[in-house]
């Protein structure tokens, strides 16, 4: 199925791209995506259609997702 990424802030430098569309097995959950990217183990929000979406929810056919660190400061 496809589904384009599209990073924010921090993560367009680490993964090289502001937008691509990925190849990925039908049901893929979001938690099986940051584990694709490399990026397991940095915290971060992914949203799609502006809901933000959790680890276990599986991606669909077309879908259009943000990705984006988690930062703070004060």
């Amino acid at each position: 199925m496809k589904v384009t990424v599209r990073p924010i802030g921090s993560f367009i430098q680490k993964l090289g791209y502001s937008e691509k569309e990925l190849d990925l097995p039908e049901a893929t959950t979001v938690d099986q995506l940051i584990t694709r990217l490399g990026l397991a183990g940095i915290p971060n929000l992914v949203s799609r259609e502006g809901v933000v979406l959790h680890g276990h929810e599986p991606l669909a056919e077309g879908d259009r997702v943000m990705l984006s660190a988690l930062f703070s400061g004060g």
